[in-house]
């Protein structure tokens, strides 16, 4: 299976220890879910692993769904890059 990067950036008007706190939450990653405010729901169901985001090179797995997808629903692993608190 070849893996795949993507990357993104977007300026938001938040204190930085509010928007840390959303990212190292898996728990709330739905509502950052761009699909979301395009498709009226995002492909990001939510966390199979509950543990907060702590250090780089930690994994955590999310579910996922989309239409599209052979299975429709399917999980993705994630590794944590770069974790630089507050």
């Amino acid at each position: 299976m070849a893996s795949e990067t993507i990357s993104a950036s977007i300026a938001i008007k938040a204190p930085g220890d509010a928007i840390f706190g959303v990212l190292v939450d898996p728990a709330k990653h739905a509502a950052i879910d761009g699909g979301a405010r395009t498709e009226g729901v995002g492909w990001v169901r939510g966390p199979l692993d509950r543990q907060p985001l702590t250090a780089s090179g930690q994994i955590f797995r999310m579910a996922m769904y989309h239409a599209n997808h052979p299975n429709g629903n399917y999980e993705t692993a994630n590794r944590v890059q770069v974790f630089d608190p507050d």
